[in-house]
């Protein structure tokens, strides 16, 4: 707040917690005479007459969060608008679906018994609440590091229940009605819960991002943004979730009862669900997430790599951050531009070169035994070797490459982890996985994988550290954990001694600690 003094007035500077300036100005007898940056009549007079800027303040302050849009990053709004859109159509074609599955358990059928659909409304709560339990199992751990995809899963699913649903009265012209019926509701109810799963998972990952802070050297406009109130925005989603779907319900109501053919039905609901995918796509694309998983942080290194070749080809060989800057460009790549280029629909544990193609496999946080299992003895016991070496011992995982049948074939890699392994260590081991796979996959000749391990740690070393300040400086969370999904299967304890194991010269036998 400043103070301007004057003979006969003072003004008030303002600003308030939307970042925007304010002025008030008083007069010598105290009196408010104006309270914005231009004269307003109306405010003078004291009329309260609504203008388009006073309707548009009441609706942010309902729909948008306090202190918008400096309190939430800026893919905010274009992802919310999205959402709300792919809300609307979801909901009519929740209507036809309703339907659907109302004439599928006997509304409008004198035959049909409340009895039976009790017990058919039972048997799709049963597999609902199965499915949520099994689903929370599985995909528990990978929800949060694979967001988008998820997200976006979510909504595939949930249209896969609406077509089920749709289908139900179509079903009754089948001899293995009941049967087929069944079938087709408790489908649908299980790919249902699924989808609250799922999507409540992401939603909640896609808040925390939303409410995070942005550093004003990446932020738009070069002003910070400070941490949101998580559950204000939870709240706010609400509110326009109510309203988009009382909207949505209120258009169905009248568009529902002039479906009167199963060609218009189908026609329509085939709109509805392009309509809803297309919103969904597009509000998960708008997305820049700042946490690393394992297909953002590889298009981060082979574009780093590639530059640092760049460097050494230009007798660079010890890049640094401070020699980067002075050669001019960015030195890493910035939130958005990686959510430009990543797929939403990706397997995590596939290796890609800098254009985008597969080029292998990699497992984060296996056992030895199952690297002695699908790549065989020798080549385990040369990579512990290896990896009792100096150079390699300080680190905190151990990577293995398993051989391959043909010299075109995908690379297959495998990363242990040892005791104390952080989310640097798991990026690093990741990094270090891409860098051997491209090395692999460019030979012409089937090499001798441990060298090319070597060969690629080497490279890993020297530009790790400048790698991880330039994601730091293009506002990347590097601790947040997202490379490896859940907890480490099991933590390699050390390598000691000359024991003797199934033919595998374990230096000792190698101690595992079974998480």
């Amino acid at each position: 707040m400043s103070w301007e003094g004057k003979e006969r007035s003072l003004r008030v500077l303002e600003r308030d917690e939307s970042g925007h300036l304010r002025r008030t100005t008083f007069g010598s007898d105290g009196k408010q005479y104006k309270a914005s940056g231009r004269y307003n009549l109306r405010d003078e007079l004291g009329l309260r007459v609504p203008s388009l800027d006073r309707i548009r303040r009441v609706l942010v302050d309902l729909f948008l969060p306090a202190g918008y849009p400096a309190s939430v990053t800026p893919d905010y709004l274009p992802y919310h608008a999205y959402n709300a859109l792919q809300a609307f159509f979801s909901s009519l074609a929740g209507l036809i679906a309703s339907r659907g599955a109302l004439q599928g358990v006997g509304v409008g059928d004198a035959s049909a018994t409340a009895t039976s659909a009790l017990l058919l409304t039972v048997l799709q709560d049963v597999f609902g609440r199965i499915t949520t339990i099994s689903a929370a199992y599985v995909f528990g751990t990978s929800l949060y590091p694979e967001t988008k995809t998820f997200r976006l899963v979510a909504d595939l699913v949930n249209d896969a229940s609406i077509v089920l649903d749709t289908l139900c009265p179509r079903l009754s012209l089948s001899f293995l009605h009941t049967f087929l019926l069944a079938i087709s509701l408790c489908a649908s109810a299980a790919l249902r819960a699924l989808c609250g799963l799922v999507a409540g998972g992401s939603k909640a990952a896609l808040t925390n991002h939303f409410a995070c802070t942005v550093p004003a050297s990446t932020a738009a406009g070069g002003e910070a943004v400070v941490a949101g109130d998580v559950g204000e925005l939870n709240a706010k989603d609400a509110s326009r979730e109510t309203v988009v779907g009382l909207f949505g319900m209120l258009l169905g109501t009248l568009l529902v009862p002039r479906l009167t053919s199963v060609r218009a039905t189908w026609l329509t609901l085939v709109f509805l669900i392009a309509g809803h995918l297309l919103a969904n796509y597009l509000a998960v694309r708008s997305v820049s997430l700042r946490t690393l998983n394992r297909q953002r942080a590889g298009i981060l290194w082979t574009a780093w790599a590639a530059r640092m070749r760049e460097r050494e080809d230009a007798d660079d060989v010890s890049p640094s951050i401070s020699s980067l800057a002075k050669a001019g460009g960015q030195l890493a790549l910035t939130p958005a531009e990686v959510s430009r280029r990543e797929r939403i629909l990706a397997l995590p544990g596939t290796l890609r070169d800098a254009r985008g193609h597969s080029i292998g496999y990699c497992e984060l946080g296996a056992s030895v035994s199952r690297v002695v299992a699908r790549g065989g003895a020798e080549n385990v016991r040369r990579a512990l070797q290896s990896s009792s070496d100096a150079k390699f011992a300080k680190e905190r995982y151990m990577l293995f490459a398993l051989p391959r049948r043909r010299v075109e074939s995908k690379v297959e890699l495998t990363v242990c982890f040892k005791e104390g392994a952080t989310p640097r260590d798991q990026l690093k081991a990741w990094a270090h996985a891409l860098e051997a796979a491209a090395r692999l996959r460019a030979a012409s000749v089937s090499p001798d994988t441990n060298t090319v391990v070597e060969e690629a740690y080497a490279a890993v070393e020297a530009w790790f550290a400048p790698f991880m300040e330039a994601l730091s400086g293009a506002g990347w969370r590097v601790d947040a954990e997202g490379i490896m999904m859940g907890s480490i299967g099991a933590t390699v304890l050390g390598v000691e001694g000359d024991a003797v194991d199934d033919g595998v010269v374990l230096d000792g036998e190698a101690k595992v600690k079974r998480e």
